[in-house]
């Protein structure tokens, strides 16, 4: 029998879903029994999807500041791009804890040089050739100049090489 307010997820008839603020008070008749309830609500999809934006950006300036901050501290290029890694692994819109490589491209030798890598399997190739242009997920990378997501790499059919473990794809 109190006033609730909150913010919630309402769907409307259409199916759309829209992000509400609002209040709910009960109706009581003259024994104080509900027999309805008031309810005002206010469409805020606009400001949550703006804020959840917000957030995003942040993450990704906290982050860049993290690289930026590694960079001042540290002499070495090598160690510059390990500690970058982890820092880009470690977002929690990546995954947070996620896998991963980092290669550095030589266009003269159309080559992927590996620079850093954290929870790559030991026999993954990568670790033991660099790849080309076009081999692999990295080398696709390298030769259409575009991100590549891949919910789990390892499974990835993209992939043109293999390793102890990994499921059967290409050849």
């Amino acid at each position: 029998k109190q006033v609730v307010r909150g913010t919630w997820i309402n769907q409307c008839k259409n199916g759309d879903r829209i992000s509400v603020e609002g209040t709910a008070s009960p109706i009581l008749d003259d024994k104080k029994k509900i027999i309805g309830f008031l309810a005002i609500q206010r469409d805020i999809t606009d400001r949550t999807e703006e804020e959840e934006r917000i957030r995003n950006q942040n993450k990704e300036l906290d982050a860049l500041y993290a690289i930026a901050t590694t960079v001042s501290q540290v002499s070495g290029l090598d160690q510059i791009l390990r500690q970058a890694l982890d820092i880009v692994l470690d977002l929690e819109w990546i995954g947070g804890g996620a896998s991963g490589m980092l290669l550095l491209s030589d266009k003269s030798t159309r080559t992927l040089r590996l620079v850093a890598h954290r929870g790559v399997p030991p026999d993954h190739p990568c670790l033991k050739t660099n790849p080309v242009f076009g081999e692999c997920l990295c080398g696709l990378v390298a030769q259409h100049g575009d991100m590549i997501y891949s919910e789990n790499g390892w499974k990835d059919p993209r992939h043109s090489r293999s390793w102890t473990g990994m499921d059967k794809h290409q050849d």
